[in-house]
């Protein structure tokens, strides 16, 4: 999506035939759906409306594909998109996370995630906003959509690019000095920032498996389930490395998955626990392998946390700064 919103504002800007424009945003859909649904509700009104058609067509083309399977599939996908726009999510507390989310990606975009270069970023990008009318739409009709639909962080990625261009804009504006500052900074920003370890990091291997070697020791072979936060909600890590351990003899939860009750979305899972010894028995411990965000605004770890049923956390284990286990007793 990084490279569709690139391309949107290239197109925009030199004014490439509509049909071009139209294949741009098609290919979005394919990406990241909930991000062009939303532009589609913005480039329309960027261009003239005699243009429509071939923009319309240029849309049409990069859906042959999806047209074909949804006539094979009863339409399923269109039914989604529907239950995305009619299931709302807009809360007083959502404005501010999503707000906050789409800030953060967008300081990303074009400074180091260094806290004290944050206001520097926000400054440069509301200067952009400000200046340029076309990427100020770009941004604002997402972002106030995304208060109201669901929202995951990675809808924001198509975004960054026009944050790049935008600083872009200012830089060239700029006398030279100021602007050799700024690029100074990101040199510094860059070089300040720690590398992590990676024995504790969170999203590497090792960690991993500290993590869930802690939790065979503590289990001690009764049986236990084995719940995991991860900022993104998907925990693919955790479930292949489960299934990974069990070929290799050790024990599989009773279940695992980022919360109880949770919907399968590894379609090999069911596949490959029938190759192993099926899981009868209730667990007797529960465990929580929690990853500290790196996007302290999404999926906050409160509402997360109200969907385990447990009545105290029994121990914990600190495997890094970012990666814990806790033992939480049913």
């Amino acid at each position: 999506m990084a490279f569709v919103g690139l391309m949107l504002v290239i197109a925009l800007k030199r004014q490439w035939n509509p049909l071009w424009l139209g294949l741009i945003l098609g290919l979005g859909f394919h990406f990241s759906s909930a991000l062009a649904i939303l532009w589609l509700l913005v480039i329309p009104w960027l261009i003239k409306p005699k243009h429509w058609l071939k923009l319309a067509l240029g849309i049409f083309i990069t859906f042959i594909p999806q047209l074909l399977f949804e006539l094979k599939h009863n339409f399923s996908q269109t039914q989604a998109v529907i239950n995305y726009f009619t299931a709302g999510e807009s809360q007083h507390l959502k404005i501010a996370i999503v707000t906050q989310s789409v800030i953060h990606e967008l300081n990303l975009a074009i400074l180091p995630d260094i806290p004290w270069l944050s206001v520097i970023g926000l400054l440069a990008v509301g200067a952009g906003i400000l200046l340029w009318p076309k990427i100020r739409l770009l941004i604002l009709i997402p972002l106030i959509g995304f208060w109201f639909l669901h929202y995951n962080p990675w809808y924001a990625y198509g975004l960054a690019p026009l944050a790049v261009v935008i600083v872009g804009k200012i830089l060239r504006r700029l006398p030279q000095p100021i602007a050799w500052v700024y690029c100074l900074l990101l040199l510094i920003g860059s070089a300040s920032r720690k590398n992590p370890d990676l024995a504790t990091y969170k999203a590497f291997l090792p960690a991993k498996l500290t993590a869930m070697n802690y939790i065979y020791d503590q289990a001690g072979g009764q049986p236990f389930a084995s719940y995991h936060y991860l900022p993104e909600i998907y925990d693919f890590a955790y479930q292949y490395l489960y299934i990974w351990q069990a070929f290799r003899g050790r024990p599989l939860p009773t279940e695992f998955s980022y919360q109880p009750g949770a919907p399968t979305y590894i379609n090999e899972k069911a596949g490959l626990l029938a190759m192993l010894p099926p899981v009868t028995k209730q667990p007797e411990l529960i465990f929580l392998i929690i990853e500290k965000p790196d996007n302290i605004w999404h999926y906050p770890f409160e509402s997360w946390l109200k969907q385990i049923n447990f009545s105290e956390v029994v121990d914990k284990k600190i495997i890094g700064p970012e990666l814990e286990v806790w033992q939480v007793a049913p």
